[in-house]
C-alpha cells in the first residue's frame, strides 16, 4: 500500500505433527487422524492439527473440512501475530472493531505501530467484521485486514474462511461475503 501502512507476520505455531499423532496414539490408544487419513486431502500442518482436535475430543472419525468451516473450539488452538503501522485511526480502529490483542507506541512520521494478536478465532471474527459490506468507507482497514487473511490463506487456512466470497473492489481491495 502507498504510504506507511504496512502488515508484517509476526508470530505463527508451530505444529509438532508426528509427536502429536504419537502420543495421543499411545495416551488415547487412536489416532485423532482418521478421518484425515481417509479423506485424502492435501491440507497444511495448520489445517491438519485443527481438523484433527474435533476427532481427539470425540474418538469418532469427522470430515476435516466441516470442522474447518465450523464456528467450533479449534480455532482457538492457534495463534497468529502481526505487526502493524499505519494511521492513528487504523490502530485505534482496530483496537475498537475487533476482539485482539493490541500494543501500540508511535512510530516515525507520525504514523502508530502496533503488535496485533490473536487466536485463529479472534482473527476469522476480526477479517469478517472489518471486510463487510459496512467498511467499504475505510480503505486502510480493508487494505490492512486484505492482507491478514492472504498470509492466512497462504500459511494453509483457506478453508477456514469457506463460507466466504471475495467480492473485489475498483481499489484492489475487497470485502468478504457470507455464502448463502
Amino acid at each position: 500500500m502507498a504510504g506507511q501502512t504496512s502488515v508484517n507476520p509476526l508470530i505463527a505455531p508451530s505444529i509438532a505433527w508426528a509427536a502429536y499423532l504419537k502420543d495421543t496414539v499411545s495416551l488415547t490408544g487412536r489416532s485423532p487422524a482418521r478421518g484425515l487419513d481417509s479423506s485424502n486431502l492435501k491440507l497444511s500442518d495448520f489445517a491438519c492439527f485443527l481438523a484433527s482436535i474435533g476427532e481427539f475430543q470425540s474418538g469418532k472419525a469427522q470430515n476435516p473440512l466441516d470442522i474447518l468451516r465450523g464456528e467450533t473450539n479449534p480455532l482457538k488452538h492457534l495463534f497468529f501475530g502481526f505487526l502493524i503501522s499505519g494511521s492513528t485511526s487504523l490502530i485505534f480502529r482496530i483496537m475498537e472493531l475487533t476482539s485482539l490483542e493490541v500494543t501500540t507506541t508511535r512510530g516515525l512520521n507520525k504514523i502508530r505501530v502496533a503488535i496485533v494478536t490473536g487466536t485463529l478465532s479472534q482473527w476469522k471474527d476480526a477479517i469478517v467484521s472489518c471486510l463487510d459490506q459496512k467498511m467499504v468507507h475505510n480503505f486502510e482497514l480493508r487494505w490492512t485486514f486484505n492482507q491478514c487473511l492472504d498470509f492466512l490463506h497462504a500459511a494453509g487456512l483457506r478453508a477456514v474462511f469457506d463460507n466466504y466470497r471475495r467480492k473485489g473492489l475498483d481499489d484492489k481491495t475487497f470485502l468478504l461475503e457470507y455464502k448463502s
